[in-house]
């Protein structure tokens, strides 16, 4: 299929929030917060379409084509309301960091949507007219504790646990026809999910001079039960129990004269989602995706990396990284056709299910760079090169497929800021990266340069700012679009922007101690905090 498409659209969000904090010191050694709050956002959006389809059966011989033009209204709109209370208690036994601290929070969410859509066919004779809402509730919370206890002045044991309990209710209604109300069985469901979960860690830290050697151990397990509801027959439930493994290592050594040298270690298990696992068909118009509860395993990742930094005391900093990660049994959904479906009034259609599709890696070497001579100019450098690459064998439908592929990319940034003539500040930065491989697809090279100047006046009663990115357009010209490489994906869409040139500008007026207070607040600098 290729598709030709004129989109105009409009959006716009009104939101308000509210949030309080309350600090209470019982004593020199104990202290209670409290905290509360929360947001609601409404949103409308209007979208038009025209599009242009030209469709290929390849099935037939001789290869048939048919022709579209079609045109796609739609209007949506959403409301989002969230709100949360804790309390966090704090006891310290010394002042030598031996302390305990309890965490209690809870949280509510709602979110509900409307959506209508009308799409008008040229070249059929039924058009379609779609109703679409959904309502969606979260309910949650959560136990933390944290004890630290110092077994001397070099060394300190950590231990944490964490309980997690949360309840989803969300519903999809879907109509064919918004006059007479006509209920899609196909498209509406009810999902209910509940969770339930405890974490424990324990980390070790200890100190030789300047060598600092820190391990930590996390271990997990959860309960996932989820049902869903719908009229049709593949209505789906179970319960699931999920352990979780997470160890980390991590050392370090800083010299006298200012050398910095670290080595890390971490790995990472995920186990797949309930809806990777459950057989429930959710069918968008004309597709669906399902889960795969027979051929997913938890995902493993290893990550490790080693640096070195030095700090002079006038030149700045210099620094080189080396990493390395690599992902087994990463999970990831495939795209596929389905035979003559029943439902669907006997078209071939497109479904999306997630297998462990193998492994892939990423490794590579970064150097930065802070050059700082004076007060008022300093440039900062950083350049990465690296191989990205993915191996992936897997069975499905009875055939053993493969697929392979690998790059190397590397990309550079440099941002200098200078102070002239005592009262402007002026930042330019420019940005390259290569082109880059991604899970099945290349994206282009992005590059562009930055420009902005700030300004006060009248003793910094005004201050005047105002930056352009991407001066040239280099993004919207060359810098765009990526290539699908994906041998079993059915259907094509390149993006291209246009533009990628934008301007911000902006006025700040202080009055007395007003900006001064609110600067302070959001920890500026400038309001005194650093002293």
């Amino acid at each position: 299929m290729v598709e030709n498409a004129f989109d105009t659209s409009y959006n716009s969000s009104h939101s308000a929030n509210i949030f309080m904090n309350v600090n209470y010191e019982i004593d020199s050694m104990t202290e209670l917060s409290v905290d509360a709050g929360g947001f609601y956002n409404y949103g409308p959006s209007n979208t038009n379409s025209l599009r242009d389809q030209t469709k290929y059966n390849l099935d037939m011989v001789p290869i048939t084509v048919t022709n579209s033009h079609d045109t796609l209204q739609s209007r949506y709109s959403s409301n989002s309301l969230f709100a949360h209370a804790g309390a966090d208690f704090t006891k310290k036994f010394d002042q030598e960091g031996h302390n305990l601290r309890i965490g209690l929070n809870t949280r509510i969410n709602h979110n509900a949507s409307e959506q209508w859509y009308n799409r008008m066919y040229d070249t059929y004779t039924m058009n379609e007219h779609r109703y679409m809402l959904s309502d969606n509730h979260t309910y949650g919370g959560s136990l933390d504790a944290r004890y630290n206890r110092p077994y001397s002045k070099d060394g300190e044991m950590s231990y944490g646990l964490r309980a997690d309990i949360s309840h989803l209710d969300n519903t999809y209604d879907r109509y064919n026809d918004t006059l007479k109300n006509v209920v899609d069985d196909l498209r509406t469901y009810h999902f209910i999910g509940d969770n339930a979960s405890v974490d424990a860690d324990v980390d070790w830290t200890h100190r030789w001079g300047g060598f600092t050697l820190s391990s930590g151990l996390g271990v997990g397990m959860e309960r996932v039960h989820y049902v869903y509801r719908s009229k049709m027959a593949f209505a789906d439930s179970n319960t699931l129990y999920q352990f979780d493994l997470h160890p980390s290592l991590h050392m370090s050594y800083r010299t006298e004269d200012m050398h910095n040298f670290k080595l890390n270690y971490t790995m990472r298990m995920a186990n797949p989602e309930e809806e990777e696992l459950s057989t429930f068909r959710r069918y968008s118009t004309e597709s669906y995706t399902t889960g795969n509860p027979k051929g997913l395993k938890p995902s493993y990742t290893h990550s490790l990396e080693a640096g070195w930094q030095k700090f002079f005391e006038r030149f700045g900093n210099v620094g080189i990284e080396a990493y390395g990660r690599l992902s087994t049994n990463e999970i990831s959904d495939l795209t596929d056709r389905t035979d003559l479906d029943e439902y669907i009034t006997g078209k071939y259609i497109s479904y999306s299910i997630p297998y462990n599709m193998g492994t892939s890696w990423r490794y590579g070497a970064s150097v930065n760079m802070t050059y700082r001579p004076t007060g008022f100019f300093n440039v900062r450098l950083y350049a990465n090169i690296y191989d990205y690459g993915y191996n992936f064998e897997y069975d499905r439908n009875g055939k053993h497929l493969t697929e392979k592929d690998h790059m190397t990319s590397w990309s550079a940034r440099v941002n200098a800021w200078a102070k002239v003539f005592d009262q402007y500040q002026i930042t330019l930065g420019a940005r390259y990266s290569s082109p880059t491989l991604s899970l099945m697809y290349t994206r282009k090279a992005r590059y562009g340069l930055d420009f902005g100047v700030r300004s006060d006046f009248f003793k910094r009663k005004l201050s005047v700012f105002i930056n352009v990115q991407d001066i040239f357009n280099w993004g919207g010209r060359f810098g765009s679009g990526a290539e699908n490489t994906n041998p079993y994906y059915l259907s094509d869409a390149t993006n291209k922007m246009t533009n990628s040139r934008y301007i911000s500008a902006g006025i700040t007026l202080r009055f007395g101690k007003l900006e001064l207070e609110k600067n302070a607040k959001e920890g500026s600098s400038e309001a005194g905090d650093s002293l």
